[in-house]
């Protein structure tokens, strides 16, 4: 246990006495391989965490990356830590310019995210996956995401749904434009049954005068 101690108390003097990140950052690479050898990944990820900050974008979505795995590969796995600390590293890797990693950590989300009953967490990242493919000329994929948000079972509100369905228009139109197909768009629109439609009509009092 003293490795794990000495190994923390030399992370927090490069930290808040020496003031050099770049130390810091090396301790706790090597203290997360200590610890993970050691089983202890929650430990692992928790170092990780604390080490990002708003100077290095790039630095921190590699750190938020490897916490995202030590909270997927622990006893039990958290699979919404491993979800939302890919999602944050997947956005530090936006801000770094990093789209192709960026999208792969938005991938990974998905994957622990899917068929866990959580809806609208679910219906983010595919969105964020649809506007990352868009910037990275995979329109077929954007598509996909786009379709699952429009979907029957769909949580979102009515407004929430009509932007969803406004991307994929614009989204479906630019990728049959390169393709030169003639092909029909297929849009996944609600089905009214017209037997089944009822009219309610009601008495409405008529608004009083305002000189009364």
């Amino acid at each position: 246990r003293k490795t794990y101690d000495y190994m923390e108390e030399a992370i927090s003097t490069y930290l808040t006495v020496c003031r050099l990140p770049q130390f810091a950052t090396r301790a706790t690479i090597l203290s997360m391989e200590c610890l993970k050898t050691a089983q202890l990944y929650i430990d692992a990820a928790k170092q990780l965490t604390r080490m990002t900050n708003e100077d290095a974008d790039l630095r921190s979505a590699l750190l938020l990356e490897q916490a995202a795995y030590c909270y997927l590969t622990s006893q039990p796995s958290y699979y919404r830590k491993y979800a939302f600390h890919s999602v944050l590293s997947g956005h530090r890797y936006t801000k770094a310019g990093q789209r192709k990693h960026a999208f792969r950590m938005y991938k990974q989300a998905e994957q622990g995210l899917s068929d866990r009953g959580w809806n609208l967490a679910e219906d983010h990242i595919q969105y964020t996956i649809s506007k990352q493919a868009i910037a990275l000329k995979k329109l077929e994929v954007a598509i996909e995401c786009l379709s699952h948000l429009l979907r029957p079972t769909s949580l979102q509100s009515s407004q929430q749904q009509a932007g969803f369905l406004r991307e994929y228009i614009a989204t479906m139109k630019t990728l049959l434009s390169q393709s030169n197909s003639d092909e029909l768009m297929s849009v996944s629109l609600p089905c009214l049954n017209q037997s089944s439609v009822r009219i309610l009509v009601t008495s409405i009092t008529p608004a009083r005068n305002a000189k009364e």
